[in-house]
């Protein structure tokens, strides 16, 4: 009898023309549904009996979900973060849980960029004033020879880096757990947080949700940044404090804000960055191109049948 893989939901029907789903089919038996369960129940029956779920972030795999599932041996996240999962209750349903790293990498680094070209080119404001009818002509930022703190130097950080460089930005860099291997290979030179945070005109967020990492840009961290900075975080939204930030562009001493990660998402109403037309935000799409949804497919694919093979990769419980 061939294992059973349920493909939970597809929205954005990433599976629906991908050779991947063909490839998966080969060995195993598959379950796909496009439309979003409308309540947990409906969850858990479409789960009910599978062996495997390739699942969006979307959901909450809690404690009280993950353990009416008595035959489930992984969870794989069509994502790097597995925020959306309770990793230690998965541990104890004997539920192992996977991540797809580092394959989308160059696509969400090229997001960063954009953010950061964005906000420093004034694009989102230049084109509200325009629509108004307006014509007001004001001045930039140029990124070239501006110096770029990475936070964070994992693969995305890496590939941010390496586009960064090619522009002309000087990039530095700190990490929980630098590698002298990693800053010669690339050209990046390692700095204590706190000359990172106080000297680079860009700050980029590219961390993983940890007790660590929360709330690590907070009000000190941002009073330490240089006057008309600009910050970006692709990586996850507990890493900022949202209030902290929204002060800092009160004020006026940061340049501006590009995001795509949140706190809480979706972003709710009463958001306190949503009033700064100095902030440039997309709704968690870095990696959402055709490119990058099939990587993630891809990287899918390969977890279940590496575990299959009995050689388990990017198991992150």
């Amino acid at each position: 009898m061939l294992p059973k893989v349920v493909i939970t939901a597809d929205p954005q029907e990433q599976w629906a023309d991908s050779p991947q789903l063909e490839r998966l089919k080969k060995v195993c038996s598959v379950d796909y549904y496009i439309d979003l369960p409308t309540s947990n129940n409906e969850l858990v029956e479409r789960v009910a009996g599978a062996d495997f779920v390739i699942s969006p972030v979307v959901f909450n795999w809690n404690a009280d979900l993950l353990k009416k599932f008595e035959n489930l041996k992984m969870i794989v996240l069509l994502a790097i973060g597995t925020d959306s999962v309770d990793l230690n209750s998965a541990r104890k349903s004997s539920i192992d849980v996977c991540n797809v790293p580092g394959k989308t990498a160059e696509v969400v680094a090229e997001h960063a960029l954009a953010l950061m070209l964005a906000v420093a080119r004034r694009m989102f404001v230049d084109t509200k004033s325009i629509k108004a009818g307006s014509w007001d002509q004001v001045r930039t930022i140029m990124l070239k020879g501006k110096r770029l703190g990475i936070i964070g130097t994992g693969a995305i950080g890496v590939a941010t880096a390496k586009l960064a460089k090619a522009i002309g930005m000087e990039v530095v860099a700190w990490t929980f757990n630098p590698s002298t291997k990693k800053a010669q290979e690339i050209g990046l030179q390692y700095l204590e947080f706190e000359e990172v945070i106080s000297t680079s005109d860009v700050l980029s967020i590219h961390l993983k949700s940890t007790q660590e990492s929360y709330r690590l840009i907070a009000e000190r961290e941002l009073a330490m940044m240089k006057k008309r900075s600009i910050l970006v975080n692709v990586s996850r939204g507990a890493i900022l404090d949202s209030d902290a930030v929204a002060a800092a562009l009160l004020s006026g001493h940061l340049a501006g804000l590009g995001a795509d990660v949140f706190e809480q998402e979706p972003l709710e109403a009463n958001h306190p960055w949503l009033p700064f037309d100095n902030v440039v935000l997309t709704p968690h799409v870095a990696d959402y191109t055709p490119e990058g949804m099939e990587l993630l497919n891809e990287g899918a694919v390969d977890n279940i049948l590496a575990f299959i093979a009995g050689n388990p990769i990017n198991i992150v419980n």
